[in-house]
Formats: structure tokens, sequence, C-alpha cells
């Protein structure tokens, strides 16, 4: 039977022109990824980079809300939690940031 991955370290940073989230393969300049390195007994690890608008677990919506507190806002809905701009943030970003 095998063992469940689990999280050994998780991290956030701004990405830059190489970075891709390995969720929706977009590129985000200068906007907030999450690093995860899970890892098994074994010793394997396996590594995940997530852009703020793929986050659906608690855990890294409210490092990147920590992080970035004026920036964002977190809420839940079916089971999942979300980051949006606060409203502030939001006109001065506008409404050509990709989705």
């Amino acid at each position: 039977m095998k063992r469940k991955m689990v999280v050994y370290k998780m991290s956030v940073y701004l990405g830059g022109p190489i970075t891709v989230c390995d969720k929706c393969r977009h590129t985000r300049v200068n906007e907030p990824y999450v690093h995860k390195v899970y890892r098994r007994g074994g010793g394997k690890e396996r590594y995940e980079t997530i852009c703020w608008r793929c986050c659906r677990d608690a855990e890294s919506t409210l490092l990147i809300k920590q992080k970035w507190p004026l920036a964002f806002r977190t809420y839940y809905h079916y089971g999942h939690w979300y980051l949006d701009w606060t409203e502030g943030v939001k006109e001065w970003v506008g409404d050509h940031a990709k989705l």
C-alpha cells in the first residue's frame, strides 16, 4: 500500500517571467505563487507551484493573505477557499488582469 504524500514545506513568493503555474499553466509576473514540497516516507519529493488564482485550500490562501493583507481578501464558497483583490486594489489593477 502506498503512503500519502504530505506537505513538507510551503512558501509564498512573487512570480517572475519564467514562473509557470502547475494547474492553469499561466505566467503571472509579480503576482503571488505558493510553492509546496511534498514528501513521502522514503524521502522522495514532489514540487508544486500554484498561482494565487488556482489556490483552493485554506492554508495557501491564509499564507498569501498574511503576507499581503491589504491586497487580498479571502472567502469560503462551496467547500473551497478563494482569494480576490480588495476593492482599492481591484480598481488599481483594473479588469485587464487576465484570469
